[in-house]
This record gives C-alpha cells, sequence and structure tokens, in this order.
C-alpha cells in the first residue's frame, strides 16, 4: 500500500497522471481489490475510535482454528515434518518415526508424497502405502508424486493429474497442495477438493515462491482441465 500510495504521488508531482503508466497502475490497484469488502465494527467512547471486529465473505480467517485447545476441526499433519531429519552436514534423510502409531491414531487427515509414505510402510506402491496408512487410524491419506495427488478417503481412492505448463517453482508443492485440500475439505467432499488442491497446485509449480494467482485462475483452470463445479469462498 505504502509503494503504491508513494508512485501515485509521484505521478502527480511530475504531471503524470494521464499516462499509460498510470493506467497500468490503476488498473493493478483495481485487480487487487476486486474482494475487498465487508464489515469494519468500530467502538466511540469519549473522543476514541477503536476497532472491534471485522467480517468479509471472502475472508481467510476461520474462527474454528483459532484456538490452541481442543476443537472438532481436522486434526491434518504433513509427514514430512515427522520422519525427515537435517543431519549437521546439511543431508536430509528419512529415518524411523518411533511416535508414528500414537500420532497417527490421531490423526483425521495425513500427507505424504510417494517416498515418505514408502517411508512409513515399506511399500512402494502408493495406494497400498495408503491404505497401510489409512489402517493405522487417518480417515483420510492424500498422497502427492510427481504427476498429481492420489486421496484415500473412507476406503474410496480419488486421483487427479496436475496440469502445469512449467516446474520452475516446484519447491512448496506439497505445501500448496496440503493446504489448498484442506481449505476445500471444510466444506465439499473429498473428490471435489482434491480437484481444488491440484488447480492451485499446478498454477502454484509454474512460477517460484508462493502462489500468487488469482481465484477467478484457479476456478477457470478447473473448468478447462478438470470440469470441476467446486468454487470455494
Amino acid at each position: 500500500k505504502h509503494l503504491m500510495a508513494d508512485r501515485f504521488a509521484e505521478l502527480v508531482y511530475f504531471g503524470k497522471w494521464f499516462t499509460p503508466l498510470r493506467e497500468a497502475l490503476w488498473a493493478f490497484v483495481q485487480k487487487t481489490q476486486e474482494t475487498v469488502t465487508g464489515t469494519v465494527r468500530m467502538k466511540l467512547y469519549k473522543g476514541n475510535c477503536t476497532h472491534t471486529g471485522i467480517s468479509s465473505p471472502y475472508s481467510l480467517y476461520r474462527e474454528a482454528f483459532a484456538t490452541f485447545g481442543q476443537d472438532e476441526v481436522y486434526n491434518q499433519a504433513d509427514a514430512q515434518g515427522f520422519i525427515r531429519v537435517r543431519h549437521d552436514d546439511g543431508r536430509l534423510e528419512h529415518l524411523p518415526w518411533s511416535e508414528q502409531a500414537e500420532v497417527l491414531g490421531m490423526l483425521d487427515v495425513l500427507k505424504a508424497d510417494v517416498v515418505e509414505a514408502e517411508a512409513l510402510t515399506g511399500k512402494a506402491d502408493m495406494k497400498m502405502a495408503a491404505l497401510a496408512l489409512s489402517a493405522q487410524g487417518p480417515r483420510e491419506i492424500v498422497i502427492t508424486h510427481r504427476d498429481g495427488i492420489v486421496v484415500l478417503a473412507d476406503g474410496e481412492f480419488f486421483e487427479a493429474e496436475f496440469h502445469a505448463r512449467s516446474m520452475d517453482g516446484r519447491s512448496g508443492r506439497g505445501d500448496t497442495c496440503v493446504g489448498s485440500y484442506m481449505a476445500a475439505r471444510l466444506e465439499h467432499p473429498p473428490q471435489e477438493a482434491i480437484l481444488w488442491s491440484v488447480a492451485t497446485t499446478s498454477l502454484k509449480v509454474e512460477t517460484p515462491g508462493p502462489i500468487r494467482r488469482s481465484y477467478k485462475e484457479i476456478v477457470d483452470l478447473m473448468q478447462e482441465k478438470y470440469k470441476g463445479v467446486l468454487s470455494p469462498q
């Protein structure tokens, strides 16, 4: 915001308001503000103005997750954080997880890639590995691989492939996958959540860094490649 404000002030100062640059910057601002709407609650008391709350239909905030106590939302985990160990010389290695049985028994959703799934179960076939992991407690297993995602939910498998024009930003693919899947699963069944996840992840891996694609781009890719109807807000 401060950067754009300074840039606009500079354009006004140098008399460049009616220029293609100003029009391009204004188009950028309008695009970023498409979903900026909602209600802000303020309290006025004895000359003071205090912010007391905010709500929006596009809010990413979920009250159910804003707790450190017990709750009824999904208890999900990424296997990477438990079995990947970094040695002093910088090497990464998947090592046995002594608390595996105890922790998996408490999970609703477990995410792993094919290598991690094999390390946890000893099974190279990812569907067999998913069944083995599910037998240890989690209701849903999300496994990522080079070409897409496999989900095992309530004994049924769902599969979807990535459709990315490049893999320049493949670092962080797993985080995007499980994050987008869980966001969609709050309101949609697995067969729809997996479509949202592969579409979001496909766009993320095209560019290094965090995903910067719009909601509309994700929905458009779903309609084009997956014929999906899911449009989580």
